[in-house]
């Protein structure tokens, strides 16, 4: 688990998801899916809903976020439950560094 500091909080998140967590995440995202049905000798496609692939992100985000803690002159004041209310509240680079640290996105072999 690491900690990761923005302003007014201190957040620890998990390294790695639960074999059943990551496998109820691939469920959620599934339920967006559409499989077209393929004309004579085609192949069937399938297409996912963009909503759906950003809501996963929020599904992820709930998954590895195990406490956020607020902070106010240093010490630990209230402890809030995740949601996409609370991320989507933060200011932009603060609630861009939650996702980019949280590791829900895997990084590049270069970076």
């Amino acid at each position: 688990m690491k900690t990761i500091q923005i302003t007014g909080y201190e957040i620890d998140i998990k390294d790695s998801l639960t074999f059943g967590e990551r496998e109820d995440l691939q469920k959620e995202i599934m339920k967006s899916a559409h499989i077209n049905k393929p004309k004579l000798g085609a192949e069937a496609e399938i297409e996912f809903n963009p909503v759906a692939m950003i809501d996963g992100k929020y599904l992820l985000l709930e998954k590895f976020i195990v406490q956020i803690r607020k902070i106010e002159e240093g010490k630990d004041v209230e402890i809030i439950s995740f949601s996409k209310e609370w991320l989507r509240s933060l200011p932009e680079d603060d609630g861009q560094k939650v996702v980019d640290e949280s590791g829900i996105y895997p990084k590049k072999k270069d970076e």
